[in-house]
């Protein structure tokens, strides 16, 4: 699949979160550097990817049905290249953080994350990405 980026030259960015809320506040945070599309469950998610690929995945551990856990293992199988910002609410619990630290993510983040610390995150693995 040709390089993800959009004849704007953005780089490109899916936001997946069942709160729309989060998943809108992230979108006006992100729209102006990146060209975003939003998932409101790890479901959407995979048909997006099934027909449009992205630089970087940022998505929450936390949802209904398929967790971004396991939409981090599904999308790699997709989409190995791409990176993942897998974030939760809740990374003291063991069992979320190996399950988050098992799925491939790139990396994580305890929500609420501060916005700079956001930013800085998504940058560095994009600057990371081969």
């Amino acid at each position: 699949m040709a390089d993800p980026v959009y004849s704007n030259g953005k780089k490109s960015v899916l936001l997946v979160d069942d709160d729309p809320i989060i998943r809108d506040l992230y979108l006006r945070i992100l729209n102006r550097n990146y060209n975003c599309d939003t998932a409101a469950s790890g479901e959407e998610a995979l048909e997006l990817l099934g027909a449009r690929s992205y630089h970087l995945m940022l998505t929450d551990f936390e949802m209904p049905g398929i967790n971004g856990a396991e939409l981090t293992v599904r999308m790699k199988k997709l989409r190995p290249e791409m990176k993942v910002l897998l974030g939760s609410g809740n990374l003291s619990d063991k069992r979320i953080r190996k399950a988050s630290e098992e799925s491939g993510a790139d990396d994580l983040f305890q929500k609420p994350i501060p916005i700079p610390e956001l930013r800085g995150k998504i940058e560095k693995l994009l600057e990371d990405r081969v």
